[in-house]
């Protein structure tokens, strides 16, 4: 089968091979992949920038965005069957420690993580352990299917600080976290809604217009805070989404929520500091951050594309097949691209 691997462990290597079926466990599916996005690790694992938990290990088949039809199923797997329609978690638990116990998974210290730590959707086939698949509705398709993931990252955001109705919402970073909160945003009720880009974020602001934002900033490496301040008479957004993972987004982000605010951090700024502490005390506001997500996530992300909550129509800017892997990281390096599709048959 075609597949896109990380050979080595330094910049580059990304290539795409011929490999072998993979064999499944008696608790695993056999899911071949039709449709599977591109995400900005990936990219960071092309260029050999991520730092993760553990370290990565190539050669590894990169990817953890995925959906497709189960082909094969292991002896002890008794929940799914052949020809279900399926999406994947990418976060898996290990099971027995103190946060898997109690339904945290999201925080055990030593999940896997697929297309991480094991071989990943940027295939034509994956096993894949069958208590992390998710049935899909009927009217949901592949496509829209392969954005569970970063779907779930949202509902797990507004779970933790539900955004009530008329509230003004800033979203900082226009990349797919970004444009997926504010579609939910939108549906919750949000009665305006702000984004926050850079320079070299026009075409990611424009498709953020497209999907209901009232009002974009290409500012963020300047003077957003401010701006967004003057555009609510002085006080500053109820709601601030971060998902730049930038030191500066985090600032302005933090700068910019109302007295009494709520900040949710969904992008990994690992070089950051929070600077305006003062800013955090004296405005008394909530801070939390969103890691990854939990099963009952996946369920949720499942109805809102089931019920047109969130649509990917006008993110999918590029659909491309494996053998263009390489054009894909480029797109989405250069913020050329809302999001990147690949799609298996091609």
């Amino acid at each position: 089968m075609k597949a896109v691997v990380k050979t080595r462990p330094e910049p580059g290597f990304v290539e795409i091979k011929e490999v072998p079926i993979p064999k499944i466990k008696p608790d695993e599916v056999l899911v071949k992949i039709h449709a599977t996005g591109v995400c900005g690790t990936d990219i960071l694992l092309a260029d050999w920038k991520y730092v993760g938990r553990s370290p990565v290990n190539p050669p590894i088949i990169l990817g953890h965005e995925g959906a497709g039809e189960i082909v094969e199923v292991g002896a002890n797997v008794k929940h799914v069957k052949i020809g279900d329609r399926v999406g994947m978690e990418a976060l898996l638990g290990c099971g027995h420690c103190h946060y898997c116990r109690q339904g945290n998974i999201n925080l055990c210290p030593d999940w896997d993580h697929l297309g991480i730590d094991f071989d990943g959707t940027y295939a034509e086939y994956i096993a894949f352990p069958a208590i992390g698949v998710h049935v899909l509705p009927d009217n949901i398709s592949y496509e829209e299917a392969a954005f569970l993931e970063p779907i779930s990252i949202v509902v797990h955001a507004l779970e933790s600080n539900p955004i009530t109705a008329g509230d003004t919402v800033a979203v900082v970073g226009p990349g797919p976290l970004g444009l997926f909160s504010i579609q939910a945003a939108k549906a919750a009720g949000a009665g305006k809604i702000i984004v926050v880009g850079t320079s070299v974020d026009e075409k990611r602001l424009q498709i953020a217009k497209g999907l209901g934002a009232d009002i974009v900033l290409n500012n963020g490496d300047s003077h957003a805070a401010e701006t967004v301040k003057e555009l609510t008479n002085g006080l500053g957004a109820d709601v601030v989404i971060e998902a730049g993972g930038t030191g500066t987004s985090i600032e302005q982000a933090i700068a910019m929520a109302k007295g009494a605010g709520e900040v949710y951090l969904m992008g990994f700024g690992k070089e950051s500091t929070i600077k305006p502490l003062t800013q955090v005390v004296r405005q008394n506001l909530t801070i939390k951050g969103v890691v990854g997500s939990l099963p009952r996530h996946y369920e949720t992300a499942n109805r809102w594309l089931e019920n047109g909550v969130v649509k990917i129509d006008k993110m999918v800017t590029h659909t491309l097949g494996f053998n263009d892997a390489l054009k894909a990281f480029e797109l989405m390096k250069n913020k050329e691209a809302g999001k990147v599709l690949f799609k298996a048959e091609l």
